[in-house]
């Protein structure tokens, strides 16, 4: 399999990923991936990283789809998840976090690594490049995200905006006021007849 020793060599110019390594030796994680119907487990001996379609005896198992794999890392939209029935979690949640720290949020220098195919000099103008794409990608996607919320709400009005969530919300609440008034005089006036 190419994937693994491509993985443990990126985890290699991680200068983090042994001390992330180290707290999961031994332990099995296996992620079923329901919309690809595919199951792969990991585990890691002697720090390193071994891949393997094998899900038994894994100490935690996560089943999800896969554009839900990301928010393992992040609590609070995992419980979110768990309680909509969009992932599925058997085992240690702790687990599942610290694989999801080590592969997601793994600080591998790039550079570092390109250097030993490119050398020095062409590393780091590739590297420098790569990194003003991902700013310019990153501020273009947020424009794009603003002007498709500010159509949706202002130009198609598709969606309410905050004004209009706002007045709804204070509408409802005086709504349930009502409702709560009109049974309480309802229930006085059952007790004097």
């Amino acid at each position: 399999m190419i994937i693994e020793p491509a993985l443990n060599e990126a985890l290699g110019y991680d200068y983090n990923a042994k001390q992330k390594l180290a707290k999961l030796e031994n332990k099995k994680f296996t992620v079923t991936l329901t919309d690809l119907k595919l199951s792969l487990s990991l585990l890691v001996i002697n720090n390193q990283i071994k891949l393997m379609t094998n899900a038994e005896g894994s100490d935690c198992t996560v089943r999800t789809k896969f554009d839900k794999l990301k928010s393992l890392s992040d609590a609070s939209v995992l419980t979110k998840l768990i309680k909509s029935d969009e992932l599925e979690l058997e085992g240690d949640l702790g687990i599942a976090q610290a694989y999801s720290n080590l592969l997601i949020e793994s600080n591998i220098d790039w550079q570092e690594w390109l250097s030993t195919y490119l050398g020095d000099a062409l590393a780091h103008r590739v590297a420098s490049v790569i990194i003003k794409l991902n700013q310019l990608l990153a501020r273009k996607l947020a424009d794009i995200d603003y002007t498709v919320a500010s159509a949706l709400t202002d130009e198609l009005k598709v969606t309410p905006d905050n004004i209009e969530i706002n007045q709804f919300i204070e509408d409802v609440d005086n709504l349930h006021a009502q409702t709560e008034r009109l049974f309480s005089m309802f229930t006085q006036f059952r007790k004097s007849v």
